[in-house]
């Protein structure tokens, strides 16, 4: 076997398949790039304990020789750790003397795989080979299985990457890592919900029915977001366990948990009793003095001056409010909230939501209330349960 492939296209997709493999969860036996090669075709597969991603290369940037015993396999694998390939050719990226031109890889032995690296003189286009050995990993058959696994029958629904954006760019930053419900994001029949220690954040679910009804983590969403919507549609579907994304040249398996947690609650406590409008742009210019302590924030309502005061132990400031609406019915109107409680509840991009920024007041039983942040659009609203006094 001798494969040789264009470097910059190598390093791209290697680069996607990191996304997968290299994850703090995952065990060191499983962070590998494996490589799939039958008569005309390579594929790059990576497998975590959610994704299964499978990319494959154009027949432009890529030949391939295979011996007669090779081709009568069928399929030939090899497998070698992800990030220490990745490190060895991301070492010949801002080489100034040379320019690099392709990678080849060949088999030593059944453990070894021979790595070389054309680089051609800047000046004299004197060819110039490296090489480095990789341990060729043995593929378990649980992870052959995995990576083999079938498409799913029947038709695909092809979605535009643009409005699974929409819902990746706006509440994947408010996701943590790990595996609680902090670093899962719910696609609900109505809403797709984050759920933030201090926060939640509600966006209308306007996807098919394949976004209906199950819970993605934190992992799945990034992949999502980084390696999924790079293309400008995908084709998708959903088995019992898994999402199926298609590109051109990529699949992907992902699975989503169907046990969805409860936040109807959260939904019914939202009314529009009592209000006020303010400038967002305004108030996150202002939020950012406010970060630069982690003191709390406290937010008062003064409606016979018109304004929003918002002070710390050090720092004071009114905003006008450009609405309101029942203040005069509000007792309590001044409550604590913690800067990144207050900053992350306003989702998005300046640029892409409203410049009006609706409050809500929502008075709940025991002396609680619960604030709602929004706009004018309906598309998403946070909640956030303050103490008022």
């Amino acid at each position: 076997m001798r494969l040789t492939c264009d470097f910059d296209n190598l390093v791209t997709n290697l680069k996607d398949l990191s996304e997968v493999v290299e994850d703090r969860l995952l065990s060191e036996d499983l962070k590998n790039v494996t490589f799939r090669l039958s008569q005309d075709k390579v594929e790059l597969v990576g497998i975590n304990q959610i994704i299964v991603f499978t990319r494959k290369l154009s027949n432009e940037y890529f030949s391939l020789q295979l011996t007669d015993e090779e081709l009568a396999k069928g399929t030939v694998y090899f497998q070698l750790r992800s990030k220490e390939l990745l490190d060895f050719l991301s070492s010949y990226q801002g080489v100034r003397k040379t320019k690099v031109e392709e990678v080849s890889f060949e088999f030593l032995t059944e453990a070894k795989v021979k790595c070389m690296v054309l680089e051609r003189d800047m000046d004299t286009n004197a060819p110039l080979i490296s090489s480095w050995v990789f341990n060729n990993i043995m593929l378990k058959p649980n992870v052959l299985n995995q990576m083999n696994k079938p498409e799913p029958e029947g038709e695909l629904e092809t979605v535009e990457t643009l409005s699974l954006m929409f819902y990746t760019r706006n509440l994947f930053p408010l996701m943590q890592p790990g595996t609680n419900l902090f670093s899962k994001l719910t696609f609900g029949d109505d809403y797709v919900v984050a759920f933030c220690v201090q926060h939640y954040t509600f966006m209308k679910n306007l996807l098919g029915d394949t976004f209906k009804g199950i819970v993605l983590t934190y992992r799945a969403v990034s992949f999502m977001d980084k390696v999924v919507c790079n293309e400008p549609q995908v084709q998708v579907t959903r088995t019992d366990m898994d999402l199926f994304f298609k590109t051109e040249n990529s699949t992907a398996f992902i699975r989503y948990d169907n046990k969805l947690p409860e936040y109807k609650a959260y939904i019914n406590m939202f009314n529009r009793d009592h209000a006020i409008c303010l400038d967002r742009v305004y108030l996150k210019d202002i939020l950012k003095r406010l970060r630069l302590l982690k003191d709390t924030i406290v937010f008062t309502i003064e409606d016979e001056e018109g304004v929003v005061n918002l002070k710390n132990t050090k720092f004071e400031q009114s905003v006008p409010m450009l609405k309101s609406k029942a203040l005069e019915e509000i007792e309590k109107k001044s409550f604590k909230i913690l800067p990144n409680a207050l900053s992350n509840a306003i989702i998005g991009s300046d640029d892409e939501f409203s410049s009006e920024l609706f409050i809500y007041y929502c008075m709940q039983p025991n002396n609680t209330a619960v604030i709602i942040f929004t706009d004018n659009s309906g598309s998403w609203f946070s909640t956030v349960s303050v103490k008022p006094f």
